[in-house]
């Protein structure tokens, strides 16, 4: 899900995270290593970490973003609800 916001992201505010790689900040990076993806081309986001260390990044990104953290919502649905829609 990491992957996948800061794709969403990138596509609004490419200029904000081509910066926080550029300069390393929140889990951002321009090097690839093998506990990072790749989110564009040169452009690396850490993600063989913790949920809470995942949380926190989203956090750092929104921050420098200027996005409210109350922007992103996770919705789940239970097992039962998708049976019913079937």
């Amino acid at each position: 899900m990491l992957i996948q916001v800061c794709g969403h992201i990138l596509l609004e505010k490419r200029s904000t995270i081509e910066w926080l790689c550029a300069n390393e900040k929140c889990s951002f990076s321009t090097t690839p290593e093998e506990w990072r993806r790749e989110l564009a081309p040169g452009m690396y986001v850490w993600t063989d970490n913790s949920t809470a260390t995942k949380i926190n990044i989203l956090h750092g990104m929104f921050e420098e973003c200027n996005i409210p953290a109350s922007e992103l919502v996770f919705e789940f649905r239970s097992e039962q609800e998708g049976e019913d829609e079937e």
